[in-house]
């Protein structure tokens, strides 16, 4: 039921939003070249294509990489982005969506404290994500289900057109509690 709810909400959500580039901008990093193919297989790609308020937090390559070994850590038997269900998939990427603008000045402003996400948004008691600073002056993402915290490497990528939409690269897959039931 909460896989459904999701997809619908997701749908009614791309047909309201409005034109920008966010994908683009990810498929111009190689280093984000998994994420593409993660917002791909989700289908995922008109919300992140046409999103117009927001944050996306966006693994690297080696991250997800990573993610992979955590997974099977957890007992959960992946080798590859094709072996994760759909549902698990998006709702785990659907967790790297901030609903509102954070610039890396506000988000430091702001820690610690949770901040909603579109995972958080859509499904009904979902955990929101929390954000802190490190004592290096690093911005940490920290998820519901203690698994790998992320760290900023490169905030505040711009998207072309979208004074509302930012990205922050990071250096782990963030994994809501949600999406690891």
């Amino acid at each position: 039921m909460k896989t459904a709810l999701l997809a619908l909400v997701v749908l009614a959500a791309s047909a309201s939003l409005g034109s920008c580039n966010v994908l683009e901008t990810a498929m111009g990093a190689p280093e984000l070249s998994t994420l593409v193919s993660a917002i791909e297989a989700a289908g995922l790609t008109e919300v992140v294509g046409n999103l117009t308020t927001g944050t996306v937090l966006a693994p690297t390559n080696d991250a997800f990489d990573a993610a992979l070994t955590v997974l099977e850590n957890l007992g959960v038997t992946v080798s590859s982005l094709a072996d994760i269900p759909t549902d698990a998939l998006r709702e785990a990427l659907a967790y790297h969506i901030l609903v509102d603008f954070y610039n890396s000045t506000e988000i430091a402003a702001i820690a610690p404290t949770e901040l909603d996400t579109l995972l958080s948004t859509l499904v009904v008691n979902a955990t929101a994500l929390t954000v802190g600073v490190t004592p290096d002056g690093v911005v940490q993402f920290i998820p519901s289900s203690g698994y790998s915290v992320a760290n900023v490497t490169t905030a505040d990528v711009a998207v072309a057109g979208e004074s509302n939409v930012t990205v922050h690269i990071i250096n782990n897959v963030l994994f809501p509690t949600e999406a690891l039931m």
